[in-house]
């Protein structure tokens, strides 16, 4: 059974070490940003285990759900808020990171998933923020509290655990990578005016995860008090993936901009602030205006701790 968990909105991605090959861990943390976001959970409610007597009471607190959607098509979806909490897999393997396969120079990848350089699914085209300020990553280090499962930072309001990587691991369905909305040849380029750094924007991360039994549980675990509430997914009959959204999304509605006023929010993720940040500003796209930033669109950026 594959789980795929796609991740949008305000979110950084910090792993330990920027060099390829060397970090052991990913942390995925939801920031608060200059404009309230909400963090969400939402999951078709056809792959959510229907209520048993023997369910635990962890498992009946998961059924105190934040919303729940019933969609013009017929489908229904539940919505739990994960602010203040920390989101787990449990049992969650090891994974690997869809990276390499991007040329240095590239500013948009290529149509051909599978070519052999510039790939769509690429983490960097997740951007890395010592690249957009123009600096080694050295000087654009994470806080280490961004590298702490057990605290959730001020700046941020919701965070997932701390995800386990394996530099060698093998295309086992366990794997991280971008994923970019649309038709390539009519995806923006971003200017972030550091040594002429451009490139196009994810539109998500996306992570797949191979589990050989069932149910797989999630567990939402509140900070400050340690109130916990777990799901348990059962695919639909004949399923064999079970798609989830983990959304960092703002709750005010915004014009267009040429500027991605968001990623100021990625300044508290660094240890010292950086004045060489810019804005990443919108040069090229085909039809305007885009779609990475209108009505409510953040976008991803990642970081890292110190490379030891």
């Amino acid at each position: 059974m594959v789980l795929e968990i796609l991740i949008s909105g305000l979110c950084a991605l910090v792993r330990e070490s920027c060099v390829q090959g060397n970090a052991k861990a990913m942390h995925v943390v939801m920031l608060k940003g200059h404009v309230s976001h909400s963090p969400r959970l939402v999951i078709d409610a056809s792959d959510v285990k229907p209520p048993d007597v023997t369910d635990s009471q962890e498992v009946k607190n998961g059924r105190i759900l934040d919303d729940a959607l019933d969609l013009p098509d017929g489908h229904q979806y539940f919505v739990w808020d994960l602010t203040g909490c920390k989101f787990e897999i449990v049992g969650a393997p090891s994974i690997g990171i869809v990276e390499g396969g991007r040329n240095a120079n590239s500013s948009k990848p290529t149509e051909d998933p599978h070519g052999k350089m510039d790939q769509p699914d690429d983490f960097s085209w997740i951007p890395e923020i010592h690249k957009t300020c123009g600096v080694p990553p050295v000087e654009a280090t994470a806080n280490p509290v961004f590298l702490d499962e057990k605290q959730l930072p001020s700046t941020a309001n919701a965070r997932m655990m701390k995800l386990v990587v394996d530099p060698s691991a093998t295309a086992k369905n366990n794997w991280l990578e971008a994923q970019i909305g649309g038709t390539i040849s009519q995806q923006p380029v971003f200017d972030f005016g550091a040594n002429g750094y451009k490139q196009v924007l994810a539109d998500k991360a996306r992570l797949t995860m191979q589990f050989a039994q069932l149910p797989i549980k999630l567990r939402l675990t509140r900070y400050k008090d340690g109130f916990t509430r777990e799901i348990l997914l059962q695919p639909r009959p004949g399923g064999t993936q079970i798609s989830i959204s983990l959304s960092n999304m703002p709750n005010t509605r915004e014009g267009y901009d040429p500027e991605i006023k968001h990623f100021s929010a990625y300044q508290d993720v660094l240890l010292k602030p950086l004045n060489t940040c810019k804005l990443p500003k919108e040069q090229s796209a085909v039809g305007a205006p885009s779609h990475h930033l209108a009505p409510v669109k953040c976008t991803l950026c990642s970081s890292c701790g110190p490379d030891l």
